[in-house]
């Protein structure tokens, strides 16, 4: 639109001023579904019309907008939030989870072990977020390996140590019915060193527990096509995960042994802050946080003798975690600007775990055996692990 001036006599003064009128982005935002960039887009229209925003730091980004609207405007919009939507602390939960599943798995072999030994659990897997609400899912592989010791320290008591590490990249998945076009992913190496153990109670009724602690450092990478830079930043989280089960072994017959408990089991992801570099104006400064759960599950676990050599293990459970499952992250843009906060996945509460695995002696101090566990929540997200156990008597 072009507005012309005139003086006091309504003479035109030959001044010509151009008005564009654009529309909120928020609302662009939020009538193609792209919630997880509502707080950007907010923070970024209101910018537009400040100096920065006009003629300053800002100033690119508020012509390249400008002249974007529905879908197209949405999925710009969505690049500028925060790596995975925020859901990169969940992200960064669920591989700890994958490697928890290894310490499940060995407390659930804690019954007929000899004094002393020594074991060894390489280990791959792969999962998704489907998206959710507005909210982009994403993808994640990786692998690593797990190693440890234990011994029986007193009739019916027995304790052990281990270390892990686990390589894994997680990358965000576009979402087309939501405008979601964001293109990011976080690279994590995760070092964990933890205790595990089991006390005898009673006859065939023991209680287990385990407490892991360890660092994951964070590469992220978050592309904005619609300005054609990418921004990148490192970062470091610490994580702390502790469980405690109450199990009831029951003999069915000599072939078959039933074994139902009860669990709790925390798990906390604390984040750094961070600042990103690539982008100019839309980099970001990322502010810490964490992300929690408690899980309170019920489990039926059996093994199986299919012959003299060989064992067969399965395990159900149904968890519910009683904290809030959403994440969120504050950050703001480095051309200016107030904080926004962009909310990951609001995933469900339930999450359900099952598990096969065959074990056979090789020796008499040699034991080899092959796992398969699946994790999965009513609100689209899969987890799938394979380990292979190598165990060594002392």
């Amino acid at each position: 639109m072009l507005l012309g001036t005139y003086d006091s006599t309504a003479v035109f003064t030959g001044d010509i001023t151009y008005v564009q009128v654009v529309r909120p982005y928020q609302e662009t935002a939020q009538a193609t579904g792209t919630v997880s960039a509502l707080g950007a887009a907010q923070v970024l229209y209101s910018v537009a019309g400040t100096t920065d925003g006009l003629t300053g730091a800002m100033a690119p980004v508020t012509r390249v907008l400008n002249d974007l609207s529905g879908p197209a405007l949405s999925g710009a919009l969505s690049q500028t939030v925060p790596v995975l939507s925020g859901a990169a602390a969940q992200a960064t939960a669920n591989t700890q989870r994958m490697l928890g599943q290894v310490v499940a798995n060995r407390l659930a072999d804690l019954d007929a072990m000899p004094d002393s030994s020594v074991w060894v659990q390489p280990l791959g897997g792969a999962g998704r977020q489907s998206a959710l609400d507005g909210v982009p899912g994403y993808s994640m592989s990786g692998g690593g390996f797990a190693l440890g010791a234990d011994r029986t320290f007193a009739p019916g008591t027995r304790l052990g140590g281990l270390f892990a590490f686990a390589s894994t990249s997680v990358d965000a998945s576009t979402d087309t019915d939501t405008a979601s076009l964001a293109q990011g992913s976080a690279d994590l190496q995760s070092y964990v060193l933890g205790v595990y153990g089991a006390q005898e109670l009673a006859p065939g009724l023991h209680l287990s527990f385990s407490a892991n602690g360890g660092l994951v450092d964070t590469s992220t990478s978050r592309a904005l096509s619609f300005m054609g830079s990418r921004a990148e930043a490192g970062y470091q989280s610490f994580v702390l995960d502790l469980g405690a089960g109450l199990y009831k072994t029951i003999a069915v017959n000599e072939a078959l042994t039933l074994t139902p408990g009860v669990r709790l089991d925390f798990l906390n992801v604390s984040s750094d802050g961070y600042d990103e570099n690539g982008a100019g104006p839309l980099d970001l400064d990322v502010q810490s946080g964490s992300y929690q759960e408690l899980f309170i599950s019920a489990e039926l676990a059996l093994r199986y003798r299919l012959t003299q050599s060989l064992d067969l293990t399965a395990r159900g459970t149904a968890g519910y975690n009683t904290l809030d499952t959403a994440s969120q992250v504050t950050a703001r843009f480095e051309g200016g600007g107030d904080p926004f906060v962009t909310t990951g996945p609001d995933v469900s509460r339930w999450l359900f775990t099952g598990g096969v695995g065959l074990a056979s002696p090789v020796t008499d101090a040699f034991t080899v055996g092959v796992n398969y566990d699946v994790q999965a929540s009513p609100s689209g997200y899969v987890n799938q692990i394979g380990s292979l156990r190598l165990k060594f008597r002392l």
